[in-house]
């Protein structure tokens, strides 16, 4: 086992987090975006006015929205407004067919979609309600109905590997998403600028990381890719199902446990090659409506001290290596893991 931290951080709201840095400095710049700048409280204002709106349509704590929004301050809004609104969102991208849009809205049972005009379009005739964030005319006089907040045990987002049209979606809780930001914070450092990547993979660290330590997220132009990301770990390895990465440069993000196994779950000696196990409070809850799936990777912990806690069982082939990082040589099923 290698273990980077022996307690794991203080669990919160992804919202929350965000509410407290708001707090803290109103007038801190928040979002960038060509030569438009968002400030904390201007962000906090729009993401509160849209999910007044989405309770008013539906949204509630337990429930599923979409957000079909390409990387643009519109985004940052929507996923914070989602979260507010108590519902877990669901990201879809709009360079996805809409046949593969509507598979992903149908498993998820979303109760409605948020957009913007120009892409509305994208969405099947069965996508249900849409709410539109460049419709004026919506927007209430008042915060709306009050929410049902959601708690760290709650759903913050479900996961659909964006290359894969067959996997199942991947329940992440919020404590799975701030503990995950507290041990990058701890490993890349507080207050940093950092570029929003291209897919909703990327919205974790390079959206909520920055809004949850002060920093600020850029946002490229459409069409182009930042072209130097400082900040982004060297050697990075994980899945939805930790939350994000998992192990940088072979060594265990903070509160990450990692634990190379035979197949009886015994620790393999260093230097041999076992299957890679994830433990910690970053671990996700399972895959949506798929109990049997959940239940054959998301096992009992047997080394831990909580009960209840689970381990998750990668598929990756692994070794620790004699300096004590982590090797991954392959996978058991001779497949390299779609990213």
């Amino acid at each position: 086992m290698i273990s980077a931290h022996d307690h794991p951080p203080g669990w919160d709201t992804i919202h929350g987090l965000f509410e407290r840095r708001r707090r803290a400095a109103p007038d801190a710049v928040a979002v960038c975006h060509g030569g438009t700048a968002r400030t904390y409280a201007e962000l906090d204002e729009a993401a509160r006015g849209l999910a007044a709106r989405l309770r008013e349509r539906g949204a509630r704590r337990g429930g599923y929205v979409g957000v079909l929004l390409d990387r643009s301050p519109e985004l940052v809004v929507a996923l914070l407004a989602v979260l507010k609104s108590g519902a877990a969102y669901i990201g879809l991208e709009p360079a996805h067919p809409s046949r593969r849009l509507g598979v992903v809205l149908r498993d998820a049972g979303a109760a409605l979609v948020v957009t913007r005009t120009d892409l509305a379009r994208l969405l099947p005739g069965d996508a249900g309600p849409v709410v539109l964030v460049d419709e004026p005319a919506a927007v209430p006089t008042g915060d709306g109905p009050p929410a049902a907040g959601a708690r760290p045990e709650d759903l913050a987002c479900v996961v659909y590997a964006s290359a894969a049209a067959g996997r199942p979606g991947v329940m992440v809780e919020h404590r799975c998403v701030t503990a995950f930001l507290a041990a990058l914070g701890s490993r890349c450092g507080p207050g940093h600028p950092r570029f929003a990547g291209s897919t909703f993979d990327a919205v974790v660290g390079d959206i909520f990381g920055p809004l949850t330590s002060g920093g600020a997220v850029v946002l490229p132009p459409p069409g182009t890719d930042p072209p130097w990301l400082p900040d982004r770990p060297p050697s990075a390895c994980g899945a939805p199902e930790t939350t994000s990465i998992a192990v940088t440069a072979g060594r265990p993000l903070p509160a990450v446990e990692v634990y190379v196994l035979d197949a009886d779950l015994w620790p393999v000696a260093c230097g041999a090659v076992g299957e890679l196990y994830v433990g910690g409070p970053t671990v996700c809850r399972g895959y949506l409506g798929r109990p049997a799936l959940t239940a054959e990777l998301f096992g009992p912990h047997p080394f831990a001290r909580e009960p209840g806690a689970r381990l998750y069982r990668t598929g990756d082939l692994a070794r620790v290596l004699p300096d004590g990082r982590l090797e991954v040589v392959g996978r058991t099923d001779d497949h390299a893991r779609t990213p």
